[in-house]
């Protein structure tokens, strides 16, 4: 690590890919962040697409490189919640299963079409905040409307750098579902950015932690909620405790 009176720049490795990783105590996108010595200039030109936050304690710049190329480039903001714990910007999600639904599985319901298009809609919006990953337990139900569209405003192109991360509680998630769910549950694995178990096998609370790990993770929770007991009303209480935004949609 080379340490200064101002950026901090440090190079790891990670199976095979050499990751670059610059830490400056400033948050200003574009050139204020870009360090002459590094000659990011080029990379970060024009991308200052929305306002710096002027709440963050620290900004990453991470770069994923393979041999001389450079690869991906990644703006990760971390910023001071009301508890004063730094927090990525990212977003997770909550919601029902079909039989919470008051539609259940008929997904032509006026209603749940109403929903999903209320979720692009969000996702859009949190997107242009500045969010990037967006976190996604797969369950049945508002879970995968969620990871439906954040892929559908990627491919549009109104949020083309999103990270859907699949936050799967372990590996038997989709065992007992009807066959064409488990259709839907592997399209939707296939598409995602990254895909992350949690556990080996399935124990009982694994479910609610991986809603927990999501909400540790994230300083924005995007939720589905009717009021009743159950996964979707933990999560809440428990990102309330943490201190997270909540935007709820519906219900």
């Amino acid at each position: 690590m080379l340490q200064s009176d101002g950026p901090i720049f440090q190079e790891i490795h990670l199976s095979g890919i050499r990751t670059a990783i610059f830490f400056h105590p400033d948050c200003t996108v574009g050139t204020g962040i870009t360090p002459v010595q590094l000659s990011l200039a080029d990379f970060t030109a024009g991308r200052e697409s929305h306002p710096a936050l002027k709440i963050c304690s620290l900004f990453a710049l991470i770069i994923a490189r393979r041999g001389p190329l450079v690869k991906r480039l990644f703006f990760c903001y971390t910023v001071e919640n009301a508890t004063g714990r730094g927090a990525a910007m990212i977003c997770a999600f909550t919601g029902h299963r079909p039989e919470h639904l008051p539609w259940g599985r008929d997904e032509d319901d006026p209603r749940c079409r109403a929903l999903k298009i209320l979720l692009r809609r969000t996702v859009q919006q949190v997107y242009d905040r500045g969010f990037r990953t967006f976190l996604c337990g797969m369950a049945r139900g508002c879970d995968q409307y969620f990871a439906e569209a954040v892929l559908a405003c990627r491919a549009a192109g109104a949020a083309p750098e999103a990270i859907l991360t699949a936050m799967v509680p372990c590996p038997s998630q989709k065992d007992g579902w009807p066959a064409e769910e488990q259709a839907r549950y592997d399209a939707l694995l296939a598409a995602c950015s990254a895909v992350e178990v949690l556990e080996p096998v399935y124990t009982p609370g694994c479910m609610l932690r991986r809603n927990r790990a999501m909400v540790q993770r994230a300083s924005l929770l995007i939720s589905v909620f009717d009021g009743t007991p159950g996964g979707t009303a933990s999560t809440l209480r428990f990102a309330a405790k943490q201190g997270i935004e909540i935007r709820p949609l519906w219900m």
